[in-house]
């Protein structure tokens, strides 16, 4: 899902690159950029954001994880998370700076 949410966000700017749109335009792409980079971070960690955030790793299992587990988990989403919105910071800050 996030490399076709990436494929978008190349789709979206291309296309306002060749209407001639003003650079304020390029930020319609940030939304993509933003779920992209957070279905591959999430797929590399094999972690679900989501469901970190309810401190379990599957709908089913929840409520039998130690709470060392539950708090692990949790932090790993956080930290999915963080880099999500740097990365895709960065890239959107990127298509601005273009010509």
């Amino acid at each position: 899902m996030g490399v076709a949410e990436l494929l978008t966000a190349a789709g979206v700017l291309i296309v306002i690159q060749w209407t001639d749109a003003g650079r304020e335009w390029r930020l319609a792409a940030v939304p993509f950029l933003w779920l992209g980079v957070l279905g591959i971070l999430q797929a590399k960690a094999r972690t679900c954001v989501a469901l970190a955030a309810r401190r379990t790793c599957d709908a089913e299992l929840a409520g039998r994880l130690t709470e060392a587990d539950a708090e692990t988990l949790a932090r790993r989403g956080r930290a999915i998370l963080w880099r999500t919105t740097t990365v895709a910071g960065v890239l959107t800050l990127l298509t601005l700076l273009l010509p």
